[in-house]
Order: structure tokens, then C-alpha cells, then sequence
């Protein structure tokens, strides 16, 4: 949690220089006020970012060029990880499609809205499989997101 909130904090630095509150900061990296100043001061400590007292009641937040490779540094890693989940998601899905073309079915069918709809749909498409056909027979598998994900864990 710490490293997200350091992130948000950081990013929004960046977004909004000079015009950002400590309270802003709180609400968007979803931490006390408390914690939020433990997160500055750690920051601050680093060299990531800059505190200057305007006045007595206010104080601006500047990144430095520290800080500013460090949110492209975290982005880039965050960036890097979706990919690969992407991918180890898509190869999971297709393997079970073609499973599921195999054992006989006719197409999938998704309850709900899923992060993975385009990939499963991508995959029937790929494999001959009719994707949320919207029939509801023995040939056509219908599964909730949460059916999907347990279903996908055995093919990473």
C-alpha cells in the first residue's frame, strides 16, 4: 500500500505542481492526513520531492527531476506488468477455448462484464467458437466473471 500511495502522491504532484493540498494528496491516495505527511516526509527525504512554505498556512509541493524519473521508473514497471498479466491471460484463454472446442461446446458466454471480454472474444473468434451467443443450450458454456477467473487459474 505504501509504494501505491507514494505513486499516487507523486503523480499528482506532477499533475497539479503548486496547486495541490495535503488533503488532496490524503483523498487521492486514499490515506490519513497523518500517513499522507509520513509519505511527504519520506518522499522530501529521498529527493523525490520538494516542500516550500508559501506562508504561514500554505505550503507547495514540487517534484524534482528525481521524482519525475521515479513515477516515469514506476510507470514503465507498471506498464511492464499488465503486459505480461495481458499475455499470460490471453494464453490461458485460448488454451481453454481450445479445451473447450475439443469437449464439444459451441461457444462461450459470459453473466457479466469482464476484463477479460476481449480477450475471449478474440480467442473464440480465433478458434471457431461462438463468443455470447445469447442461446442457452448444452453446446454453449456460460460462466460469471469470478467462473472464468477459477477456470483461467489452471491454465497459468
Amino acid at each position: 500500500m505504501y509504494k501505491d500511495s507514494e505513486v499516487n502522491i507523486l503523480k499528482l504532484i506532477e499533475e497539479a505542481p503548486g496547486t495541490v493540498t495535503q488533503r488532496d494528496l490524503a483523498r487521492a491516495a486514499d490515506l490519513s492526513l497523518g500517513m499522507t505527511n509520513a509519505v511527504i516526509k519520506k518522499l522530501a527525504a529521498r529527493s523525490l520531492l520538494v516542500i516550500k512554505r508559501i506562508n504561514s498556512r500554505n505550503i507547495r509541493y514540487i517534484l524534482t527531476p528525481q521524482g519525475m524519473a521515479e513515477v516515469a521508473r514506476r510507470s514503465e514497471a507498471l506498464l511492464n506488468r499488465t503486459l505480461s498479466n495481458v499475455s499470460q491471460y490471453r494464453i490461458a484463454v485460448e488454451l481453454l477455448v481450445i479445451q473447450l472446442k475439443s469437449e464439444g461446446k459451441a461457444g462461450i458466454e459470459l453473466r457479466s462484464e469482464s476484463d477479460l471480454d476481449f480477450i475471449v472474444e478474440w480467442a473464440c473468434m480465433k478458434h471457431g467458437l461462438n463468443f455470447n451467443p445469447g442461446a442457452r443450450d448444452s453446446d454453449i458454456i456460460t460462466f460469471s466473471q469470478e467462473e472464468l477467473l477459477l477456470c483461467l487459474k489452471n491454465h497459468i
